[in-house]
């Protein structure tokens, strides 16, 4: 199989057909993370309080995705811009030396969480309600971490090479395994939020085999080589400076959310006093869905932006820097006109997302105001999303940095500060407030580095 040229033909088509294959592939993984969320807040009785222990992990899950994205986003554009250049051994050489890495830290992080997982997860913002829950569903989700780490580092290296609708399919595998084992394990067998764990751990494992072999094979531009899987030194760090940023951005969403758990903890208390569930509890179950309806906005247009790196990496390789910003706007419009639909229908009508995780009524009704604030500055999402990508794709480590610190140290602040100075019933208001707050100005500074490079790149 061939890869696309990337550097000829209609640059907006070559961008769609490029792209679609990500955004498939990320509604999938979106709609498979999301039914798990479905079919554990839809269990009788217990199902609010453990729709928040399975949100717990939320936080783990994205550290462990930054570091999968620290090897694999610094390599993937490295060797896409070296295939543009005609370097086929070198592109190879980025792909190996992120293989090993990503296994080690799977399997360090996955005893780590299994061992001490009761210690652990009361940091990440656990209860003493939820942590029954959440403590089992982490246990064994924790065997899947190597294969997963595995499947978001080497998948990238799949997407780079312009052949998107394969990894469309490394994701679709186990995203349609989850789905069909979630219904059998809880549904079928009453297992529960174990059930969730296990066939979301199965689904990863089944996955993992389909990405490394396909990369290991003759079907592969560039390939797995026992040559390469010992990191140098040199390449290793050239990996690691670039891949930072990514590491940043997703590290720190990380640790935003573990915040955001703590601050609902905290002000959910006296917030949500009156409820069935205590306060602090139901306002971590509403966190969950709240974060999970954002999601329809930002993944999409997170897999579009995906499938626009190899795009922008070749031909930025290849020299060919019109065709660069060309595909730089055509993101912008496509992604900020989905945002603007999705956004709009969250606006009008919140309480259909929430209606979807649960029945319990305190629950939606809490979540409908929560839902609108949060998504607020999530219609420059497509904006935003697309101008990060573009620093990472052209290998420009400095700026990729410098708009990955940005955003998430301009949260914190907001986040601790502004429920601290409302009233206490507006607290848990305020602290997805900050999110809005942080999204607008976020795109703001993003935009100003942009179009400063730009006018740098023309008067050179």
């Amino acid at each position: 199989m061939k890869g696309m040229d990337l550097s000829q033909g209609n640059i907006r088509k070559l961008v769609v057909r490029t792209a679609v294959p990500m955004v498939v592939a990320q509604l999938v993984s979106m709609l498979y993370n999301i039914v798990d969320r479905i079919f554990v807040g839809r269990i009788p009785e217990t199902g609010a309080v453990a729709l928040g222990g399975v949100g717990i992990y939320l936080p783990i899950n994205i550290l462990f995705m930054a570091v999968s994205l620290l090897f694999g986003g610094g390599g993937a554009p490295q060797a896409a811009i070296a295939l543009g250049a005609g370097n086929r051994k070198k592109a190879e050489r980025y792909l190996g030396c992120c293989f090993l890495p990503l296994l080690v830290s799977g399997v360090l992080f996955s005893l780590c969480l299994f061992f001490f997982g009761e210690r652990i997860l009361p940091l990440f913002g656990a209860t003493g309600t939820n942590l029954p829950y959440a403590l089992p569903y982490v246990r064994i989700i924790c065997l899947g971490i190597p294969c997963s780490m595995l499947i978001t580092g080497m998948n990238i290296f799949i997407n780079t090479q312009g052949k998107t609708l394969v990894g469309m399919i490394s994701v679709m595998i186990g995203a349609v395994i989850n789905l069909v084992l979630d219904a059998v394990f809880i549904l079928g067998l009453n297992m529960g939020v174990a059930g969730a764990a296990w066939a979301t751990v199965i689904g990863q494992v089944i996955s993992a085999v389909w990405v490394i072999g396909y990369l290991a094979s003759s079907h592969s531009l560039i390939r797995i080589r026992k040559s390469n899987l010992i990191p140098d030194r040199k390449t290793l760090g050239s990996i690691v400076t670039l891949g930072i940023s990514n590491f940043i951005t997703t590290g720190a969403e990380s640790i935003v959310n573990i915040l955001l758990n703590f601050s609902l903890k905290k002000y959910g208390a006296a917030a949500l006093a009156g409820y069935a569930v205590d306060g602090a509890t139901l306002a971590i179950s509403v966190g969950t869905i709240v974060t999970a309806t954002s999601s329809f906005i930002r993944q999409p247009i997170n897999g579009f932006c995906q499938g626009l790196q190899p795009v922008i990496s070749y031909n930025y390789g290849a020299g060919k820097k019109e065709r660069v910003h060309q595909a730089v706007v055509c993101s912008i419009v496509i992604t900020t006109a989905y945002a603007a639909v999705l956004w709009l229908f969250m606006m009008v009508a919140p309480g259909t997302f929430s209606q979807m995780f649960t029945g319990s009524k305190d629950v939606i009704e809490v979540s409908k105001n929560l839902i609108r604030v949060y998504v607020l500055g999530m219609i420059f999402a497509g904006v935003q999303s697309t101008l990060i990508q573009s620093f990472i794709a052209r290998g420009m480590k400095k700026q990729s940095l410098i708009v990955s610190a940005f955003t998430k140290c301009l949260y914190v602040p907001f986040l601790l500060i502004l429920p601290a100075v409302v009233k206490p019933v507006y607290s848990v208001l305020a602290i997805y407030g900050a999110q809005a707050i942080t999204d607008v100005l976020g795109v703001l500074f993003i935009a100003m580095l942009y179009r400063r490079g730009q006018k740098a790149e023309a008067a050179v």
